[in-house]
């Protein structure tokens, strides 16, 4: 066997056969070669002699090419040149072309870079393929070095070819940079802008792009290095002036390199490391260091007072050049409280200054978490967010945000107390370290209490440890070394060896422990001077002790104002302890002194704010605990009393804070509504944990205090934890609380609270997908509907009639139902009522693309993205999506089902919605199939199958097998098929299953058992007929017809064809009407109508455009070639272009579960 043959055109031209080089000497032989490798296509003789021989003689030049071809083809020393009497080619098998690979690329990726406007970014399939094609290059220019023969129309072809391709490249180059600058990859991004420049180096918009990397890199003497350069080669290409906006950028570095500003926050920075020595810590140290050096993600573990904090802040000082440290510091109260340890550290250490570099979007979308930035910034707009929305727009202008505040700077990003931190803000981290920012531009720290870690915290350090190693420091008890060196230095001498076992041994090596009891022993000086007495001082591990040691000195005034702080929280603002303690704003400063001289509170930095912490969680704990009862009320009173007043417009942030000091302070009625505030302010957030949690908390408390609570507050609980359980696809968390709703009202006999109630158990039998049990909650649900009737409640009613009768396969009646619940939602401008109208539209589409019509599903596709999309209702828009997905599949736009599955996908991998992204996944594999992208289609296809195991998702799952069952039936593995289809059709019968069942009945007579296969295909068929199912239903049609036809009964199966054919065309389902024509020209051509079977295949090929429907490309041109052998006429054209086809199938079709099957399917389509 031949060894294949690579030709390299994009950089210096050469050639390999295998590894070794073929050395072509003749020039005019290897043009050739370049010309005929360069196209996909056969050429003919007289085109190559018009580029090469244009002033020869015709006989002249055709001898000369037939000369010319001879010593190419001994040049490449096989059979890889093929001529015909009219036309000269290279084959495609064992032949790799870069040229030809990087317009297919290209070509591929076009669509999506028209569609995604250039400062988004890329989905990850889209930029890999470009960072595929772009690696082809060697080198900037096309054919580099290459000298060809003296013909001016040659010279033109390889001036022209070569400008459309390096255009081409450049433009994938740009696309590259710009996905990288949105992310902040500034490093990559400088990469390819500086390809970019060596195609192009008087780019104007790559010179900007490059200077607004060097500025966000904060690399201004870098930036005014390479803008020295471009100045000169503007003055080389007589240019005398620059652009303005080089100009200014230039102007910008030397200011900034003039007065150089200090962005490090003071939170550290001001303050000297403490006088003790760090002792005991030094292997620790120096692996935290390495870590920092490396970059990422660095974990230390330790118990409480076992010296994390001190340890992190000897590694932060210890670094040069200093970085930028930022500080988020989680506290045990505020773990229901979204993103707060980000706000609080947004909010003390970015100054003003710095936001105003950032941009207005992401201004607007962070105001979310800093309502005080729409006060800073009037001019941003306000962004209104669904509560649906998707907190992947939130990760991500943090991320822009820190890209920001760390330019110029690595940032040293501590999480201290992470084991108390809130889910939401954990999945943030993960976002940020997904997206490179710790690896690249310096490193997480985080600081956390095995003992106390929940399992969300868990969860987030298994996955940060995922793809990459993560430094994990572990702190164990001081070793009895260090404690003596400790106490040594504490005490100002050496304490006896059996002094030092005894601390050791009370305190357990407990750094903070062994501090505390040293501070005691020091009121002792009698004992130091004496240490052989010290063996009989008590020694206390027990915290309880140590506190009160502590609190022992404290004036009346210094203990009111420390235990008011401790119901505050771990920190608190001055103003606010001023107003709960009822005091002077000199007593309180008195008494904070006091406090802050017994080291019992630090003063936190702020730039806006007078902020105190306590120095450890455990002293709050233990003047919480030792507080009275009604003390204790009384405190937590006056603490949201003041927090009220001070904030009269609440700030949804606060909510859970006040919820929780009224809760604690006995009024539970008011706790009640702050919680309900909370779960609104969590899910705008989309912080589905805290929201949850929020919920939970109200429903305790309306337990507890039973009519206290209003109707209508019971109504606004218990509907939005409906809808979060419904678009966090949970059934048990609507059921729940929908029964719990309908608890309530027959309690208060109240009807609106009844009817809501059944609704929101139609909803819970929706997400399982029992129809029987929905109509029956919605009967139940019917006669309270005209009591009092609310237009809302008919809309949610007719909305889940409609999708009840889908899963009845009442398709008619259910698109009926669906367009009255539109008409009554849709003038609404209540942002719930909204979702609810795209939710309608969703299901319209879906439904319309399966009883035939998707022009009508387009429609209401198309609407429901755009609105969807105007009013940021992210997951509006992923539905809507995905109904697109389904629809242009079905009217044979695959390429755009693609597109349109890319971005849905892209966007569902941060939704929590397993049913939404199981869909996404097997209609995406539908569109990848018919584009012959089936390694593609597989691995989504099983993808799919995994993501709803063991849930009550059965279409998705039974989507999964079929299309696992319809590669593997292509690929002519037709007993495992045979098992895919049948695991797609267990159950009850659907039109998933239906779908299959066909599938499954062909294939059976394929294999010879017909009765059983003819059986399948007519149960699918009269299924879908008496459900109106019109797409199915032509589908079953063509199978029947298909198996009528291998069984050799040709009239009936072309009439069938026909009539699917016909229909077909009448409801634009392209797709059917592209299988129908396949099959009517095969009918013909096994009649002896070669003629009639060549014409319609050259129909077909006709409808579609290139690479678009590549499986029924394929057959139409075997069926040419085949009909073409059987008139005498020249095919050759035709079998180059089947073999170009296939061997694009080939590269998708590599993974090991698909590429021995493909090589089986390759010899039967090429006719081996």
């Amino acid at each position: 066997m031949n060894e294949p043959v690579r030709i390299l055109l994009l950089g210096p031209p050469v050639v390999f056969r295998g590894e070794t080089r073929v050395e072509i000497p003749r020039r005019e032989v290897r043009a050739l070669l370049y010309v005929l490798a360069s196209q996909d296509r056969a050429i003919s003789r007289d085109e190559l002699i018009g580029l090469f021989w244009p002033d020869s003689s015709e006989e002249l030049a055709r001898k000369r090419l037939r000369e010319t071809l001879t010593r190419l083809r001994q040049a490449l020393d096989g059979d890889l040149l093929e001529t015909s009497s009219e036309q000269v080619w290279l084959k495609s098998e064992g032949l790799f072309v870069d040229v030809r690979l990087f317009q297919r690329q290209a070509e591929e990726v076009s669509l999506p870079l028209a569609q995604l406007p250039a400062a988004n970014p890329l989905p990850a399939p889209v930029y890999q393929k470009i960072e595929e094609a772009v690696n082809l290059w060697r080198a900037p220019t096309f054919l580099a070095g290459a000298r060809l023969p003296g013909s001016v129309l040659l010279e033109e072809w390889h001036r022209r070819l070569g400008m459309e391709l390096e255009h081409r490249y450049g433009v994938l180059l740009e696309r590259l940079a710009d996905h990288d600058l949105a992310l902040g990859n500034l490093e990559k991004a400088r990469h390819w802008l500086e390809m970019v420049t060596a195609i192009d180096a008087l780019n104007d918009a790559v010179h900007e792009r490059m200077v607004q990397v060097y500025e966000r890199l904060g690399d201004f003497t870098g930036g005014l290095s390479y803008l020295k350069k471009v100045r000169a080669l503007y003055q080389q290409e007589g240019l005398d002036e620059t652009p303005e906006v080089l100009e200014r950028a230039e102007r910008r570095f030397r200011q900034a390199l003039l007065s150089p500003r200090e962005r490090n926050a003071a939170v550290w920075s001001s303050e000297r490391l403490p006088q003790i020595p760090l002792f005991g810590r030094e292997a620790e140290l120096r692996l935290l260091q390495a870590g920092w050096r490396r970059g990422g993600v660095l974990f230390v573990w330790g118990e409480a007072g076992s010296g994390k904090t001190r340890l992190v802040r000897e590694l932060y000082h210890s670094i040069t050049p200093s970085p930028r440290l930022m500080v988020a510091t989680a506290r045990r109260l505020e773990g229901g409280l979204p993103f707060q340890p980000f706000i609080e550290m947004l909010r003390s250490q970015v100054a003003a200054e710095e936001w105003r570099e950032l941009p207005k979007t992401w201004l607007s979308v962070l105001s979310l978490l800093l309502p005080e930035l729409k006060v800073m910034f009037r001019e941003i707009s306000p962004q209104e967010v669904a509560p649906s929305f998707a907190p992947s727009l939130i990760f991500e202008a943090l991320h822009q945000a820190l890209l920001l505040f760390s330019r110029g700077r690595r940032l040293f990003f501590l999480l201290e107390n992470a084991h108390w931190c809130d889910e939401t803000s954990l999945t943030a981290l993960l976002y940020l370290k997904d997206h490179g920012f710790f690896k690249q531009r310096g490193v997480l720290v985080v600081t956390a209490r095995v003992a106390e870690s929940t399992p969300a915290f868990f969860r987030f350090a298994s996955q940060c440890s995922e793809g990459e190693a993560v430094d994990e420091v572990r702190l164990l008890p001081l070793s009895t070394t260090a404690v003596a060196q400790l106490a040594a230095f504490v005490c100002g001498r050496e304490l006896p060896p059996e002094t030092v076992e005894r601390l050791k041994e009370a305190c357990g090596g407990n750094p903070l422990f062994l501090l505390e009891s040293l501070r005691g022993l020091l009121a002792f000086p009698f004992l130091l001077q004496d240490p052989a007495k010290l063996t009989s001082l008590p020694v206390s591990g027990s915290w309880q002790a140590l506190v009160r040691q502590r609190l022992q000195g404290l004036s009346p005034r210094a203990e009111h104002v420390l235990s008011v702080a401790a119901a505050i929280g771990t920190s608190f603002r001055v103003d606010v302890l001023e107003r709960a303690c009822s005091l002077a704003a000199e007593e309180v400063l008195a008494a904070l002194e006091e406090l802050e001289r017994l080291y019992l509170i630090v003063v936190q930095s702020s730039e806006t704010l007078i902020q105190y912490e306590f120095v450890q969680e455990r002293i709050r704990e233990v003047l919480l605990q030792e507080m009275s009862p009604a003390r204790r009320r009384l405190v937590h009173l006056r603490v949201a009393e003041a927090l009220k007043k001070m904030f009269p417009v609440m700030d949804s942030g606060l909510a859970a804070t006040l919820a929780s000091h009224y809760e604690e302070a006995g009024e539970g009625a008011l706790a009640f509504g702050y919680w309900l505030e909370a779960a609104r302010y969590a899910r705008r957030l989309s912080s589905a944990p805290e929201a949850r949690a929020a919920f939970q908390r109200a429903a305790h408390l309306l337990d507890a205090l039973g009519g206290q609570i209003p109707d209508a507050q019971v109504m606004e609980l218990y509907t939005a934890w409906i809808e979060y359980g419904f678009d966090m696809a949970q059934s048990s968390e609507v059921r729940f609380a929908a029964e719990a709703l309908l608890s309530q009202g027959q309690a208060r006999e109240n009807v609106a609270l009844i009817r809501r109630g059944w609704l929101g158990l139609a909803v819970a039998a929706d997400l399982c997908e029992d129809a029987d049990e929905g109509l029956r909650d919605l009967e139940a649900a019917f006669p309270y509907l005209s009591i009092n009737p609310d237009p809302s409640d008919w809309g949610r009613y007719y909305y889940e009639r409609g999708v009840f009768l889908v899963l009845r396969h009442q398709y008619h009646e259910a698109a009926r139902e669906l367009e009255y619940a539109l008409r009554l939602l849709e003038d609404s401008r209540d942002a719930r009522q909204i979702e609810w109208c795209h939710n309608i539209r969703y299901r319209l589409a879906m439904i319309y693309q399966l009883i035939g019509l998707p022009a009508r599903g387009f429609e209401h596709a198309s609407r429901a993205y755009e609105e969807s999309r105007l009013t940021f209702n992210r997951l509006g828009s992923l539905r809507a999506l995905t109904s697109l997905v389904a629809v242009e599949f079905f009217r044979g736009r695959f390429r755009e089902a693609l597109q349109y599955g890319l971005t849905a996908l892209d966007m569902a991998r941060a939704t929590s919605n397993p049913r939404l992204q199981g869909t996404i996944f097997t209609f995406l594999a539908q569109a990848e199939m018919a584009l012959g992208h089936l390694d593609d289609a597989w691995q989504h296809a099983v993808e799919a199958g995994d993501l709803v195991e063991g849930l009550a998702f059965g279409r998705v799952r039974s989507q999964a097998c079929m299309i696992q069952g319809m590669i593997l039936h292509w690929l002519g593995d037709l007993e495992r098929a045979e098992g895919r289809y049948r695991e797609s059709i267990e159950g009850v019968l659907t039109y998933v299953s239906a779908d299959a069942m066909h599938r499954l009945g062909l294939l059976l007579v394929q294999r010879g058992r017909v009765e059983e296969g003819l059986s399948f295909i007519d149960q699918a068929v009269v299924f879908s007929r008496e459900h109106d199912l019109g797409a199915f239903y032509l589908a079953g049609l063509l199978s029947r017809a298909r198996g009528l036809y291998l069984l050799g009964q040709g009239e009936e199966a072309r009439g069938l064809a026909s009539q699917v054919a016909a229909r077909a065309i009448e409801r634009e389902l392209v797709w059917y009407y592209q299988l129908a024509y396949w099959l009517l020209s095969e009918i013909a051509l096994s009649n002896g109508q070669a003629d009639d079977a060549r014409q319609k295949a050259l129909a077909l090929l006709s409808q579609i455009p290139g690479g678009t429907s590549p499986l029924v490309e394929a057959a139409a041109l075997r069926l040419v070639i085949l009909a073409s052998q059987n008139l005498g006429v020249d095919s050759t054209s035709f079998s180059t272009r089947l073999q170009s086809l296939v061997a694009r199938l080939e590269e998708r079709a590599r993974s090991p579960a698909l590429a021995e099957l493909f090589q089986k399917r390759k010899a039967d389509i090429l006719g081996g």
